[in-house]
């Protein structure tokens, strides 16, 4: 059972506590203790206050272990999983109403073949069963993974859920089985990166190796530890929905549905209303309104992506296509920075094309035209928002005004 701590994480086991300490005070201190149980002759706990930190003192060794002020709920479930490991049973720690499915699933590098799927269901915060199949073009793997999950809408959980699920939804939809289902995804990656911001790396075996977890050698393993890191990286045991794990973290969740997959993204707060644009100055046509052909110009030069870009990042190996006004960023910014991000970038839409960013227009482009008939003819195209682009690429359009000339 692994608990989180201040500044640490702890594991509880039948034969050992370790202490897994996160990497400033692994640079300060060095590595964490791992203490026989054998050696602990009684456990002495202190709790904290709002402002003050909590301890538990493992006697014998004399091995203090911090709690911040609000992890009381921690160190109590501490506390009980080691008394239980004292007295010869299984460590467990609960979160009633924590209840989703975790799935990991290998697939090829264009996320269109499915190797492997590995599930593990949540109940209450604890694993109580998983499986895997096997299977490369095979449709057992994917027959497997549906009746699995059945049809009650469960949340599903995968470490890069974007590109998990829609190597998923890919590989379903070419087989001709049942689409799947409409479902709320979570994402232990992007979880992990708000969490754990000063990890160096955020793959699932680096987090394994960070938290102490064992690292998984099957798919049904990775879907394991993927489940047992969500409760691991909920900061707050009163948050017992991964709605609310999510949120509380500042993000959104995403969602199978229908003929696309949308990812976690983070939360975007409702703009601020914003004046009727002025009537002065910049180009106008007959009805005195400014012509935005301008600002949505098509740049000369299309950046290549980058070889070296986070392969876990939303956009990597995309082939991404911008459609209409993206003010107050210029269209040779974006593409710079999506090719930054390791997407190709495309001037049209293409039978190439993953995602279509739809910005203002006032009414469908013809880009999102093409692209709407390409996706009724099979091709999977995600559309996205401009807001959703500005929170991938990690860009805020107020700040970006703030340093326009006014002229």
């Amino acid at each position: 059972m692994i608990i989180a701590a201040h500044g640490s994480t702890v594991t509880v086991s039948r034969d050992t506590v370790t202490v897994h300490r996160d990497p400033l005070l692994t640079a300060l201190h060095g590595p964490g203790p791992e203490i026989p149980l054998a050696s602990v002759t009684g456990v002495s706990a202190t709790p904290g206050d709002p402002v003050t930190c909590g301890l538990v003192v493992l006697e014998g060794p004399g091995t203090e272990i911090v709690f911040s002020p609000n992890q009381d709920t921690e160190l109590e479930q501490f506390t009980t999983a080691l008394e239980a490991a004292l007295s010869g049973d299984a460590p467990t720690v609960t979160v009633p109403g924590l209840n989703f499915t975790a799935v990991h699933v290998d697939h090829d590098p264009a996320w269109d073949t499915v190797d492997a799927i590995g599930v593990a269901r949540v109940r209450d915060g604890v694993v109580v069963d998983g499986t895997g199949w096997t299977g490369t073009g095979d449709t057992a793997p994917l027959d497997g993974f549906l009746d699995y999950i059945g049809d009650d809408g469960e949340i599903l959980v995968a470490h890069n859920a974007y590109r998990q699920i829609t190597a998923l939804h890919r590989a379903i939809r070419g087989s001709g089985a049942t689409r799947l289902p409409d479902l709320p995804l979570g994402c232990t990656l992007a979880l992990a990166r708000r969490e754990r911001p000063h990890d160096d790396d955020h793959s699932l075996v680096g987090l394994c190796r960070a938290l102490g977890l064992r690292e998984p050698d099957s798919p049904a393993a990775a879907a394991e530890v993927t489940a047992r890191l969500l409760v691991l990286l909920n900061g707050d045991t009163t948050r017992d929905t991964v709605t609310g794990i999510l949120a509380g973290s500042g993000l959104t969740p995403g969602r199978s549905g229908g003929e696309r997959v949308w990812p976690v993204l983070d939360t975007v707060p409702e703009p601020p209303a914003q004046p009727a644009p002025s009537r002065r100055g910049g180009e106008r046509g007959k009805s005195g309104r400014p012509v935005p052909w301008a600002k949505v110009a098509v740049p000369d030069t299309v950046p290549e992506p980058n070889p070296d870009a986070d392969r876990d990042g939303l956009l990597y190996g995309q082939n991404v296509t911008l459609s209409g006004d993206f003010g107050p960023f210029d269209k040779g910014q974006l593409w710079q920075r999506i090719a930054d991000a390791g997407a190709t970038v495309g001037k049209n839409v293409t039978r190439k094309t993953t995602v279509l960013v739809c910005g203002e227009w006032g009414k469908p482009t013809s880009k999102q035209k093409r692209a709407e008939e390409l996706m009724e003819k099979g091709q999977d195209i995600a559309l996205w928002s401009a807001e959703q682009l500005y929170t991938t690429l990690g860009l805020d359009p107020a700040e970006e005004e703030d340093v326009q000339p006014p002229f």
